[in-house]
């Protein structure tokens, strides 16, 4: 897909890194001298973390939800992860793995009526319309997907047409009970999904209506953030589709990016995403949009595109739908752990409070010494919630050397560490 027609601007992996990358640096060192000992903080993970919160599933809750007693969505999960493997001819190994596995299993079994036949240039197999029963389920993955498979793709006339929301609704429950985030994001025209990469730490998007993810040439995969940098500052020409199966790229009308070139300019992102235990019929797609007020000097429009800031989203135009400018108020990462307050030097050694920002934190954990020593739990957490949450005043020893801390949630996702030097 990079020779196609959509790809029109070379631009150098160092320049796009910069575009994609420039904000997710860690927080240079800091240094502290009492009378006779010192510290540093050698590696602090926090990147700017985002205004408004992000209510995030209880992975816990998903894994048994009180909805799905015959554990119904789980069961789908290993036919995805299997049917991975037989394609691919390996295990899903990654979280990115993962993700496509359970995307392209839900494109292919929830099959969108646009995709159906391939071909654009034939008839259509499905009816447009999804069924209004759809409305009746409330988010909850579970229930749409026994609702689907409750009819016969080969049975055209009679097929409930599921479409991109209750596609990507399924992906990101199917997502939670392999332990990851999702959240659903709004661009042009089209419902897809986030969900939040512990290995890349930063969230990536993908999508099962078309059934792809976006990497830049040298492979580093693209949050929806990143493709709204790289779409205003002129390098979205060089993102590179990945598609994981049908529909395939035989027809460009199958990748998103050609059928939208422009598709992130704005983007809504979905800040509640607790869909278990009939929690679901909260969610919102438009909690909040990101947009730029004007097109920046290295915004390029489209041929015929018009650039007016008043416009209806379905105009097909630049457009604002003022609700924020700030992309970063978005940005939440997930497996961050900061020092709360400062640090306070005393005789025993260095004293300071944890803030997790991983949600569901259910555990502190400290190791002393190299990455070969073993993690100690120094707190339990009791009733592990969505929200930020404080340790107790956490004493580490002058002269400990190499000191790392970091949380775990209650599914045993962890943070990056946050690492410390102190001398005697």
């Amino acid at each position: 897909m990079a020779g196609s027609t959509f790809l029109r601007m070379a631009a150098s992996a160092l320049a796009l890194q910069a575009l994609v990358l420039g904000a997710w640096l860690p927080v240079g060192p800091a240094h502290a001298q009492s009378a006779s000992s010192s510290y540093e903080i050698s590696f602090s993970p926090l990147a700017r973390i985002g205004a408004l919160g992000f209510e995030a599933q209880d992975l816990s809750e998903a894994m048994n939800d009180p909805a799905d007693p015959g554990a119904d969505l789980s069961k789908v999960v290993n036919r995805a992860l299997s049917a991975f493997e037989r394609s691919r001819g390996r295990a899903a190994a990654s979280d990115l793995d993962k993700a496509v596995a359970v995307t392209d299993w839900v494109a292919a079994t929830l099959r969108h009526p646009a995709f159906y036949p391939e071909d654009p240039g034939l008839p259509r197999l499905y009816s447009d319309t999804p069924s209004p029963r759809y409305a009746t389920l409330g988010h909850e993955p579970v229930r749409i997907v026994n609702y689907t498979l409750s009819f016969d793709p080969d049975d055209a006339g009679n097929w409930p047409s599921p479409q991109c929301t209750q596609q990507n609704v399924v992906v990101a429950g199917m997502l939670n009970v392999l332990g990851l985030h999702g959240r659903l994001v709004d661009v042009e025209g089209h419902t897809g999904l986030e969900f939040y990469s512990f290995s890349h730490h930063k969230w990536i998007w993908i999508d099962a209506t078309y059934n792809e993810h976006y990497v830049l040439p040298d492979g580093t995969p693209l949050g929806v953030r990143d493709l709204n940098r790289l779409t205003l500052h002129g390098g979205i020409e060089s993102v590179v589709p990945v598609k994981h199966g049908y529909p395939t790229a035989a027809f460009r009308t199958n990748t998103y990016l050609w059928a939208r070139p422009h598709g992130f300019r704005q983007y809504a992102v979905t800040l509640y995403m607790r869909n278990f235990g009939g929690k679901g019929w909260q969610l919102s797609k438009f909690d909040t949009v990101v947009y730029s007020p004007a097109p920046p000097a290295s915004y390029r429009p489209l041929p015929g595109e018009v650039l007016n800031f008043d416009q209806d989203p379905q105009s097909g135009g630049w457009y604002v739908w003022p609700k924020t400018n700030d992309a970063e108020s978005l940005d939440y990462p997930l497996d961050r752990v900061a020092i709360f307050d400062g640090v306070t030097p005393t005789a025993a050694g260095l004293v300071f409070t944890l803030r997790s920002y991983l949600p569901y934190t259910a555990r502190f954990q400290i190791r002393y010494g190299d990455p070969a020593q073993p993690w100690t739990t120094i707190e339990v957490v009791p009733g592990p919630s969505s929200r930020p949450v404080l340790s107790s005043p956490v004493t580490v020893p002058w002269g400990s050397g190499t000191v790392s801390v970091r949380a775990v949630d209650n599914v045993r996702n962890v943070t990056l560490p946050l690492v410390l030097e102190l001398k005697p």
